[in-house]
């Protein structure tokens, strides 16, 4: 059975959103586990965090590199930092991007603004 992205798609402020775990589940199904993602988070001076996240391929060439920051006062900023890196990094992809409008600059919480496909 073949993942549909469409069936997890959740409402985002009046707007189909794909979660980031939804884009892993789906990146997964496509890739099994020969492809990987890694990531780094730190703090960057006193306010804030930094996450790093990279799509590698079987052989390990990085194929996709994004980042996230996050105020280190916010609840939960170590998670939800790297959360969007890996979210950005999978969106750079096409894991999200082909149901969205283009738009990567996305506020506080999402990656970007999925719609679906007509």
């Amino acid at each position: 059975m073949s993942y549909n992205p469409t069936e997890h798609l959740i409402d985002y402020q009046g707007k189909p959103y794909l979660p980031v775990v939804s884009r892993v589940v789906w990146f997964r199904e496509q890739h099994g586990h020969h492809y990987s993602i890694e990531t780094t988070v730190a703090p960057v001076g006193t306010s804030t965090v930094l996450a790093s996240a990279n799509i590698k391929d079987k052989e390990g060439r990085i194929l996709s590199t994004a980042h996230k920051t996050k105020g280190i006062t916010e609840k939960d900023s170590f998670a939800k930092a790297e959360t969007g890196a890996i979210g950005r990094a999978l969106g750079f992809l096409g894991f999200g991007t082909e149901l969205a409008t283009q738009d990567f600059e996305e506020g506080d919480e999402i990656v970007d603004k999925a719609v679906a496909k007509t």
